[in-house]
């Protein structure tokens, strides 16, 4: 049962990991947009 939750557990701070770095990369890209303009 605890070998079985461990893998679980990365897989979802895996995914809050990417979901972070998407934001970031979203808000860099508005940032962008708005120096450019």
């Amino acid at each position: 049962m605890k070998e079985a939750y461990i893998p679980k557990n990365n897989r979802e701070i895996g995914n809050q990991f990417l979901q972070l770095l998407y934001v970031r990369k979203k808000r860099g890209e508005i940032q962008y947009l708005i120096r450019k303009n």
